[in-house]
């Protein structure tokens, strides 16, 4: 929390625009429903309950993803159906470089997705998976910035940024010290 208020403020303000705000809804809801069904479902003493879960999960989630977004093109607000025709229509256009940089861009994506949904398996209570996933996440966008900025010769990171970043560090130690401990003894 502390990392979106410095990110918020060193934009200058804390307000979401309407499809910004759905999206968060969105986002939070099939996170609370995806919580639920791995804690149910999944993290078992079984590693072949665990497996299958994971395997079937990744075979609904991506293709949903990209079926809501088509649907979001065709049927959604022109606030959100014109940045998603454009994403499935102008790529071709934008060169081979483009659409190669993007294709790994997707594979590094999914590939964070994999392991996201593997730290969310793990048999530790939801309070230490969910901050390493969403910290996890977060660094690799960080990284992501920073390489784009590079290769772009774009305005890197600002100072809010940094600070946030540092903070989902601090975070993560914190979480990592009483695992430690409980090995420990």
């Amino acid at each position: 929390m502390a990392a979106l208020i410095v990110a918020f403020a060193a934009r200058g303000e804390f307000g979401l625009g309407v499809v910004a705000a759905v999206d968060v809804t969105l986002y939070l809801a099939c996170y609370l429903v995806r919580l639920r069904l791995m804690t149910t479902q999944a993290k078992s003493d079984d590693d072949n309950v665990n497996r299958r879960f994971f395997v079937e999960e990744q075979l609904v989630a991506a293709p949903m993803a990209l079926v809501a977004c088509g649907l979001g093109a065709l049927l959604g607000p022109a606030e959100l159906s014109e940045p998603l025709v454009a994403g499935f229509t102008a790529l071709p256009d934008l060169g081979w470089t483009v659409v190669g940089l993007t294709v790994v861009l997707g594979i590094l994506s999914q590939g964070t997705g994999i392991f996201g949904g593997l730290t969310l398996l793990e048999r530790q209570e939801n309070s230490f998976c969910v901050p390493v996933n969403r910290a996890s996440s977060i660094l690799a966008g960080v990284v992501a910035s920073m390489v784009l900025a590079w290769l772009t010769d774009a305005s890197g990171l600002g100072g809010g940024e940094w600070i946030g970043a540092g903070l989902v560090l601090v975070a993560i130690l914190f979480l990592s010290v009483p695992p430690l401990l409980a090995r420990r003894t």
